[in-house]
């Protein structure tokens, strides 16, 4: 996974457990 944009930053976060997918920006 690359960050095709410089300028934007975000955090992926997934919850294994449950599945879910958090995405922070």
């Amino acid at each position: 996974m690359s960050p095709k944009n410089g300028d934007r930053s975000f955090l992926l976060l997934v919850d294994v457990r449950t599945g879910m997918v958090y995405c922070i920006e």
